[in-house]
């Protein structure tokens, strides 16, 4: 297996977990020699690291530094995407600096993540250095903002803001209007006739602009949709008729078609909680299914 390189800089993931942790229930105490970065998919949990207490909700992340410890308290569930890795020296004294790291709100870890789990699921060829290189991303990508103090992306227009940053107001519009009414059976027409445009004209224009089909465009972001509601435990027939496809089976004909596994049995392996062993790094071997099991919590005392 390749270790993804960037001007010295290289990440390599021991385990990518996605774990579905219950209601009035707690991770005790613990510490890793390696990073761990947490990203909520749903619901919120109280952190515990390095003496401090954090609430963590949808959508927010965080970074603990190796041998830091930590913990989780979960009063109403709590759904997340976890992966523990190791670096090289130079890249582990700059994340170290400080015990831990929140990020509120990052959109930017939301999709890594999710594009992350989706390489953990399929395993396809290639696929532990596709991780390694996006979290590489990601790592330097938290940095970049922390040094800078660039303000977190509020907006749920997650593509919108994380393909384009609203640099062509124009664009930025166009964008965000399919965002907003995914599940409205969009079509070009549909979108053109909304900006007073003819469909042929529009699309040509999308294209030249963003360098890409607006046809493909609105099915992808569809398909992501649908990905994420799946995920969030969502049936297909539900996810089928909120996003306005015209039968459950033309949306699986289509889901297939684009991420290479009809929906029902994407639904089956999101609903697992999932350990993936990614490194065979003797230096840090993981250790049982998911090395930290939940145990009962009193919803009061922080053991």
């Amino acid at each position: 297996m390749l270790v993804i390189k960037m001007k010295g800089h290289w990440v390599r993931a021991n385990r990518i977990v996605r774990e579905a942790k219950p209601a009035m229930s707690r991770i005790e105490r613990h510490t890793h020699e390696i990073f761990h970065f947490l990203y909520c998919m749903d619901g919120a949990a109280i952190a515990y690291a390095n003496g401090e207490y954090l609430t963590i909700q949808k959508d927010d992340a965080l970074l603990i530094a190796p041998h830091i410890e930590h913990a989780f308290y979960i009063r109403d569930g709590f759904l997340s995407i976890e992966a523990k890795f190791h670096c090289d020296q130079d890249l582990y004294q700059i994340l170290s600096r400080s015990p831990f790291l929140i990020c509120r709100n990052d959109l930017t870890a939301a999709q890594a993540m999710r594009d992350i789990l989706d390489e953990a699921l399929k395993q396809d060829m290639y696929f532990e250095d596709i991780i390694n290189a996006r979290l590489l991303f990601l790592m330097l990508a938290i940095l970049r903002r922390s040094n800078t103090q660039e303000n977190m992306i509020s907006s749920d227009y997650r593509y919108r803001q994380l393909v384009y940053n609203g640099k062509d107001k124009w664009l930025s519009a166009v964008t965000g209007y399919i965002e907003d009414h995914i599940g409205e059976a969009l079509s070009v027409r549909s979108v053109a006739t909304h900006f007073g445009y003819e469909s042929g004209y529009f699309s040509s224009l999308f294209k030249e602009k963003f360098s890409y089909p607006l046809s493909q465009y609105i099915a992808e972001r569809e398909i992501e949709a649908a990905k994420e509601m799946l995920t969030a435990g969502r049936s297909v027939t539900d996810v089928s008729r909120e996003l306005g496809f015209s039968s459950v089976h033309h949306f699986s004909k289509k889901f297939k078609a684009m991420v290479g596994i009809p929906p029902t049995r994407f639904n089956e392996r999101v609903r697992v909680q999932l350990a993936v062993n990614v490194s065979g790094d003797q230096r840090f071997p993981p250790t049982g299914e998911f090395e930290y099991h939940t145990k009962s919590w009193d919803g009061e005392h922080y053991l």
